[in-house]
């Protein structure tokens, strides 16, 4: 049975877009969407009442409580028939939400937000969940601007990570009924003309063979090939500019094991122009 779509969510306008995507996607999904926020003042020993002779309705328990029944409200108000479940849980960002994905279908986070309060950037959230748990993780970069058309585009390296992005693409594209776009860069050492000649022919191998067979499994999915010629940092993040969804692995060679990010996933968590998904390859 698959677990929920879980997001975390902390007052911030990030955490409150987190909310609308991690909506969306537990719509498409048929799952229950589940909203934690971590209340780290207990940890610190504040005060967490109103303080004496000011309103109840003031202090940092209610705070939080407030926090949630916003973020409640958002969820609904983009998928109103998905089940909704909340929970106030103490404890820092990062262990917090580490617990929460451990049996989730994905993890959504903000990008930034008011994380300064526990000395933690939303940023690092993101990363640890990405490297210590083994659900997809959803980022939530950019804004709601982007067209309905706008594409899912897929990072394409051919690693061990490279059959889970495109899993996780392909059904992305589905879901919104917009196509694929499946971005192999490569570059080359010299201007020599064989030598590029060569490169591209190899990054277009590269390409249609991790393509190979999915377009079969989702025959309603337009898939638009690119190859361009570019480090594939500052490609993904170009074509991010114009995507509804950036889809890339967790770690880009075979030769490196073990949990870690990869530098291509943290500088999409950090640049980005759009949401990114970062997904972990098979254990």
């Amino acid at each position: 049975m698959a677990g929920p779509v879980v997001v975390g969510v902390d007052g911030s306008e990030s955490s409150m877009y987190a909310v609308r995507l991690a909506a969306r996607e537990a719509a498409y999904r048929q799952l229950r969407l589940h909203i934690v926020h971590a209340f780290v003042w207990p940890l610190v020993r504040v005060p967490l009442g109103p303080v004496p002779g000011g309103p109840e309705s003031a202090g940092l328990t209610r705070a939080a409580e407030k926090i949630v029944e916003e973020a409640r409200q958002q969820a609904a108000t983009v998928a109103p028939e998905c089940p909704i479940s909340s929970d106030i849980i103490e404890g820092v960002p990062i262990s917090v939400m580490l617990e929460q994905a451990a049996d989730a279908d994905l993890a959504v986070v903000g990008s930034r937000g008011l994380g300064a309060v526990t000395g933690l950037l939303v940023g690092s959230v993101a990363i640890a969940l990405v490297t210590h748990t083994g659900c997809p993780v959803l980022i939530a970069r950019g804004n709601d601007s982007a067209p309905a058309e706008a594409p899912v585009v897929a990072g394409v390296d051919g690693s061990d990570a490279t059959a889970g992005v495109l899993e996780f693409a392909f059904a992305e594209a589905h879901f919104r009924d917009v196509p694929l776009a499946a971005v192999h860069a490569w570059t080359h050492s010299t201007e020599d003309p064989v030598d590029r000649d060569r490169a591209e022919a190899a990054g277009d191998r590269v390409l249609a063979e991790s393509l190979a067979g999915w377009q079969d499994r989702y025959p309603d999915v337009p898939v638009l090939p690119q190859t361009p010629r570019n480090r594939a940092v500052p490609a993904l993040i170009e074509a991010s500019a114009h995507a509804q969804l950036v889809v890339v692995g967790a770690r880009g060679h075979r030769r490196r094991p073990g949990p870690r990010i990869g530098s291509v996933g943290a500088a999409l968590v950090r640049h980005a122009e759009s949401p990114v998904a970062v997904i972990r390859p098979a254990q």
